[in-house]
Parts: structure tokens; sequence; C-alpha cells
């Protein structure tokens, strides 16, 4: 019997995976935005003096990134879901792009933060590498498991044909016989 329960817990949670891989994705855009935000607020604020702004401008632009990531992650499960492939691939290829870009920007956060300390960077450049492709693989495999709409069959409205006794089948209706004589 408990065979059966388990059974039925991981075929539910099997069907449920999308919504997983879709909460994973998400988490690990929140985690970049919270490193992007404190990085560039970090930097700003080294080279503007006003607090506030600083952490607006991290904010800002953590966002911009998270965002864009999220929105070619969605879009691409929605086109891929559609079987519009090509698009579908293309938006992947931005978001490759976003992520290539930010594989580069982590390096140079290791760097600043650890202050010329090889274990530290190491940690730092491990740890946020997985969270980037990690999150470039979800969205991939996010938009790979959304099933395909079937397309509908086109079918062309048809007008009913009448007689002209005016019923559809030529048969007199309630003892009205043909007006015109056959």
């Amino acid at each position: 019997m408990q065979n059966s329960n388990f059974n039925a817990t991981l075929s539910g949670m099997i069907g449920k995976a999308p919504e997983f891989l879709l909460f994973s994705m998400v988490l690990s855009f929140v985690l970049m935005f919270s490193v992007q935000l404190f990085y560039y607020a970090t930097i700003f604020d080294e080279l503007v003096p006003n607090m506030a702004f600083s952490y607006a401008l991290g904010c800002g632009i953590g966002l911009m990134y998270q965002l864009a990531r999220l929105s070619f992650g969605l879009a691409g499960a929605y086109e891929f879901g559609k079987g519009k492939a090509w698009t579908g691939i293309i938006g992947l290829m931005f978001s490759f792009g976003l992520t290539l870009f930010e594989a580069f920007e982590v390096q140079e956060m290791a760097l600043f933060w650890s202050e010329n300390n090889e274990s530290i960077y190491q940690s730092i450049m491990i740890g946020l590498q997985a969270v980037i492709w990690l999150g470039l693989a979800l969205e991939i495999r996010l938009a790979l498991s959304i099933k395909q709409d079937k397309p509908k069959p086109k079918t062309t409205p048809q007008t009913p044909h009448t007689h002209p006794n005016g019923s559809p089948n030529g048969s007199p209706r309630n003892g009205v016989n043909n007006v015109i004589p056959t």
C-alpha cells in the first residue's frame, strides 16, 4: 500500500516539474540580483558620495539584467510551447549572451571581494558561476518541458443551404407546401 502512495506522490511531483523548474530559475535570478545589487552599490559608493543613489544604481543594474533573463526564459518557454522553435532559439541565444556577460562579471566581483585571497576568489567564482549557469540550464529545460499546443484544424464556416420553401433539407415544414411547383 505504501508503494502505491509513494508512486502517486512521485507522479504528482513529476507533473509539477515545470513549476519546480520555474521556481528554481527565478531563485537563481533573485540570487544574482542580490549579488549585483550589493556589488554595484559598493562600486558606486566609492564614486558617488550619496549612498542612496549608489544603491538605486545597483538595484537598477541588477534588476535590468535579471528581468531580461526572466523575460527571455518565459518567452522561450512560451514560444517553444507554441511551436515557434526559431524565435525560441533566438531568445535563448540572447539569454546565453547575458549569461556569458554575467560569467565575466562574476570574475570581476570575485577579484574585488577576495582582495587577492585565492581561496576566497575561488569560492566566490565556483558559487556564483554555478548559480549563473544553473539558471541558464533551468531556462533551457523549462523551455523544453512545455508541451506544444496542437494546432487546431482550420474549418471554414459553412452557410446552410435552404430550399425555396425555407427548410434546410427540402421537406415541407409543419404542413407548408412548396411554393414552387416541381
